[in-house]
């Protein structure tokens, strides 16, 4: 029966047994690990295309696909780090609330959790819950807000208790002294150019700089922008962060915003404009753009002749070819000291790789 389902699996895998794909072996521990070929192996000068008057080598088709390889390299390592920290996260909460129900005298985590978040949640205010009924309005099938209130009142609940374990958790973790000690993946480090017409935040002298690649309209992009700032916050003299465009297709307003902070750069409120659009996307048209530089206080006449005078569309163009030849396929992307991370992550992944840097450093 096993040696059946290690058949099944290998083929699958797209390797197994003793066909010309590779090699099944099992361990003692039961544990299956599948031998398969390299195309690393092929020599590049070997030709694996031929037609009349003409052919091509592997170390030609290599050349045109050696950006996405490293790319699908790199997440593949990346996304094995993430499952590996994932349940690394889970094991160690698990350890100390079950210790620490155990120190209080409670039956079980449940018993615990309850007594010690949930019971010290407070009820969500009227007034809470008024103004949470807007944001959900659409979504309710024309309930009014009489009608939505009990439900209304179980999300917002729902929701500081989730706030609170989190809080709560942190705490314990604190008084544990817990060390994380998870090695992050070895992974290539990428050279991404830096131009004096990149926005910079943090010293010249970091030992860490985080390029990010990420645009306006990206809902992600602006989800990040409050960890970025946390980083800033707890790294205020060994990182630098510099933003650099990355439009997507589809969304029309994102070089108009991307201009609209350059511009704002030049009168010294480029990461002040650049946070009010990331947290307004929704409200990016030219008579909103306006407002903005209004608001940040910007010299309204030279604001309106940069945003027009198309002198920053050039610079975001370079931005994006910078992207697309560092292997970003999508936004917003990092570059921590060159190596590769994606999405909106969360602060402790780039705190990961920030103290891997500076401990690397020393």
């Amino acid at each position: 029966m096993a040696r059946g389902w290690a058949m099944g699996l290998a083929f699958l895998v797209g390797c197994g047994g003793e066909t010309e794909a590779g090699t099944i072996k099992t361990g003692e521990s039961g544990t299956v690990a599948a031998e398969c070929p390299s195309t690393d192996a092929i020599p590049a000068d070997q030709v694996i295309a031929r037609w009349e008057g003409g052919q091509l080598t592997f170390g030609q088709l290599q050349e045109t696909v050696a950006v996405d390889l490293r790319t699908m390299d790199i997440e593949h390592a990346i996304g094995r780090y993430d499952l590996q920290s994932q349940a690394l996260d889970q094991k160690v909460a698990e350890a100390l609330l079950e210790a620490e129900a155990k120190k209080l005298g409670h039956p079980n985590v449940d018993a615990l959790v309850a007594a010690e978040v949930e019971a010290k949640v407070p009820a969500p205010t009227d007034e809470e819950v008024a103004a949470f009924y807007p944001t959900v309005a659409r979504r309710l099938g024309g309930a009014s807000l009489e009608e939505a209130t009990p439900m209304l009142r179980q999300e917002l609940t729902r929701r500081a208790s989730q706030e609170a374990f989190a809080v709560y958790l942190d705490a314990l973790k604190g008084r544990s002294s817990l060390k994380v000690e998870l090695p992050y993946p070895d992974l290539p480090k990428i050279d991404v150019p830096i131009s004096e017409a990149d926005p910079v935040r943090g010293p010249s002298d970091a030992k860490v700089t985080i390029v990010q690649f990420a645009e306006y309209q990206c809902y992600y992009c602006g989800v990040v922008a409050d960890t970025l700032d946390r980083v800033h916050e707890a790294y205020p003299k060994d990182v630098r962060l510099v933003f650099k465009d990355y439009t997507l297709p589809g969304h029309d307003r994102a070089i108009p915003a991307g201009v609209a902070a350059h511009c704002a750069g030049d009168q010294g409120k480029y990461w002040e404009m650049n946070r009010t659009l990331l947290h307004n996307q929704t409200a990016l048209e030219d008579a909103d753009l306006t407002r903005y530089g209004k608001e940040l206080g910007l010299d309204s006449g030279k604001y309106e002749a940069c945003r027009t005078s198309g002198k920053y569309e050039a610079v975001i163009a370079a931005n994006a070819e910078q992207g697309q030849a560092a292997g970003v396929r999508g936004t917003p992307a990092f570059f921590v000291n060159g190596v590769f991370l994606s999405g909106a992550l969360p602060f402790e992944r780039f705190q990961a790789l920030i103290e891997r840097e500076l401990a690397q450093g020393k």
